[in-house]
């Protein structure tokens, strides 16, 4: 068995359930390991982290962490601020408004900026000098991963952008000589902190659930890979299968973040949800391990629309009993009630099992036929029998 960690894409078009399979692959998280894993699901905007959040607190007991990427951020400065240059009680609310950020680039730009045929000269007082400026480090923020200066290349590869990548740079000195971050150096102060691997190490996550993955910038994609570990699981959701030849940027940016991972995509087609599921057969070398697996179907079945007072698990063993109750508080399936059959009952059992894989549409040999027709319980009429039972042989051959 080998101890790779799980690294899934799954891709589907809005609206397919790609979040519900998300929620259903961390349940699966949870089932099959001794331990609850440590877990974290990040996306990118309010309202898909808010979906996110309900969904995982409908049916993973005691919910997961859920946040979007720069509120993630936040919460690792305000963890270790020190490690990022910022006063010891540093909150949120410390943040640089705009105001003092435009004054903050104008003075770097002014420092950097002192020939007289230096951009400073000739458009530092410009109307809208500074609205472009703040865009041009908007920019650089968003791809260089750090708000060290130190960590900063002394020039960039374009000369052409020689002044403005060393106003940058004295931008960000002076941010870090007074303690101060704003909004667009969030991420990449918290990059910052995640590169002591010991600081990362206590952060990261057993499990990473990432919503959205196709939607994520690329300072976002730069802060997930930091909370990825040699050992940490990653489940990541996209609208598009992400593609070294697409014409997106962007997406050619996230083949190579998932190929960096090795994630393996996995498409699906839209979800139904005015159907119950199709019947779905185990076979396990355990009880512990079939009761995981109803556990984990349960849970799918309620979380892709069924009412939980819609669904029954049914069985035959009494020796699944108790497992399965273990299995199903664990996924956040509540068991009402609970009955004991008589032993008519229970002489069900082969019947109702050949019946749920006709339904599921799964190959039966003719002495498996013949056998769930010949049942008592069905009770065919005998001619009706010795029909079918020369049917399936004209069909099968030698086979009966």
């Amino acid at each position: 068995m080998s101890d790779a960690p799980v690294r899934q894409l799954i891709c589907g078009a809005p609206g397919s359930g790609k979040t519900t399979m998300l929620v259903a692959r961390a349940i699966e998280m949870i089932v099959d390991r001794e331990r609850a894993p440590r877990m974290l699901a990040l996306s990118t905007e309010g309202r898909s982290v808010q979906r996110l959040r309900i969904l995982l607190q409908d049916h993973v007991d005691g919910g997961v962490p859920t946040a979007d990427v720069w509120r993630r951020a936040v919460s690792l400065l305000e963890q270790f601020p020190q490690a990022a240059g910022l006063a010891p009680n540093w909150k949120s609310t410390a943040i640089i408004s705009a105001l003092d950020r435009r004054y903050l680039m104008h003075r770097a730009w002014a420092e950097v900026g002192n020939g007289p045929q230096s951009l400073y000269a000739r458009y530092g007082d410009a109307p809208g000098a500074l609205d472009w400026l703040a865009r041009v480090f908007d920019r650089f923020a968003e791809w260089s991963g750090t708000a060290d200066p130190h960590h900063l290349a002394q020039s960039p590869q374009d000369d052409a952008l020689a002044e403005l990548w060393a106003a940058y740079r004295a931008y960000l000195r002076m941010s870090q000589q007074f303690g101060l971050v704003a909004f667009q150096e969030v991420r990449s102060r918290a990059l910052d902190i995640l590169r002591d691997e010991q600081t990362a190490a206590r952060v990261r996550p057993d499990v990473l659930l990432l919503d959205d993955l196709d939607l994520f910038r690329s300072s976002d994609l730069l802060f997930a890979r930091a909370l990825v570990g040699p050992h940490t699981a990653v489940i990541a959701t996209s609208s598009r299968v992400p593609a070294t030849y697409d014409p997106d940027p962007a997406m050619r940016s996230l083949y190579t973040w998932c190929r960096e991972l090795d994630m393996q995509p996995a498409g699906i087609e839209l979800a139904a949800h005015d159907h119950f599921p199709e019947p779905v057969l185990y076979a396990h070398a355990t009880p512990e391990a079939e009761a995981a697996a109803i556990a984990r179907e349960a849970a799918a079945a309620i979380h892709g629309g069924l009412e939980a007072s819609d669904c029954a698990i049914v069985l035959f063993d009494e020796e699944l009993d108790a497992p399965l109750r273990r299995a199903c508080a664990r996924v956040g399936v509540r068991i009402a009630g609970g009955e004991r059959r008589d032993a008519d009952t229970l002489a069900l059992a082969p019947l109702a099992l050949m019946g749920m894989r006709l339904i599921a549409g799964n190959a039966c040999t003719p002495a498996e036929l013949l056998a769930f027709v010949r049942h008592p319980l069905l009770q065919f009429p005998a001619p009706d029998l010795r029909l079918f039972a020369v049917a399936v042989d004209g069909l099968a051959g030698p086979h009966i």
